[in-house]
């Protein structure tokens, strides 16, 4: 049986949650770069967490995972009243991050340099952010890992930067919904209005429809975000200065 994967490029964020009958995915977006942890975070996160923080070979990708961590609990804390240290936090079979125990609440999270945007939503969601690099080499990429008709969009578009990084921000969102990451079969993961198989190599969506919103954000990035849910809207905002 078919999954059906419907697209939406919905224009320029900021966007807010104005229909309280549709299934909403909250987004946080802040640039790492701009915060200064309090001296308490080191109370909230787990021994794991600092551990692999202190793991990173440059100090600018420790403070971005250590931000991202942090910022994540107290997110998930006030939405669930919870006290953020007392998350826990585990990897399905799949290798993707989930709450311990049974919650409604899914997450997800994606990085473009020190920039992170966090996910929230009462169901499995898959959330990429990438930063348009007018300058990037995406030729090779397209060749190997986007369908002809996906190369064929791109080619013709009056902006081919941003019309790669729409697709691919597709791709990735998906595959994260999933939650089986980067294939080598990039390119039967579909970033264009279509039909897909339930089995194209290690792509494995469930039947249904699957949703995915694509957004841009002040001409420099593009950001998408699959769910297996129709209908669903983001209330996005920003967090930090």
């Amino acid at each position: 049986m078919d999954a059906a994967v419907r697209f939406l490029d919905l224009g320029i964020l900021p966007a807010k949650y104005l229909c309280p009958h549709k299934p909403m995915v909250k987004l946080f977006m802040v640039d790492t770069d701009s915060i200064i942890l309090p001296g308490v975070y080191r109370e909230v996160l787990s021994t794991e967490e600092q551990e692999k923080a202190n793991s990173f070979a440059f100090d600018w990708l420790k403070k971005r995972y250590l931000v991202g961590r942090y910022l994540l609990r107290q997110q998930i804390g006030a939405m669930l009243n919870l006290d953020p240290g007392s998350l826990c936090f585990e990897q399905d079979l799949y290798g993707k991050w989930r709450l311990c125990g049974i919650h409604s609440l899914h997450f997800n999270l994606s990085y473009t340099g020190t920039v992170l945007l966090i996910g929230l939503a009462d169901f499995p969601l898959g959330i990429d952010i990438e930063r348009i690099k007018d300058d990037f080499a995406y030729q090779d990429i397209v060749a190997h890992y986007f369908s002809p008709r996906e190369a064929a969009f791109i080619d013709s578009s009056d902006d081919s930067s941003d019309a790669f990084f729409l697709l691919w921000t597709r791709k990735e969102a998906i595959l994260k919904a999933i939650g089986i990451g980067l294939v080598d079969d990039l390119h039967a993961v579909p970033a264009l209005q279509s039909i897909t198989t339930n089995n194209k190599g290690s792509i494995q969506l469930h039947t249904g429809t699957w949703q995915v919103n694509s957004y841009s954000l002040d001409g420099n990035f593009r950001i998408s975000v699959a769910c297996g849910i129709s209908g669903f809207e983001v209330d996005f905002s920003f967090l930090g200065g």
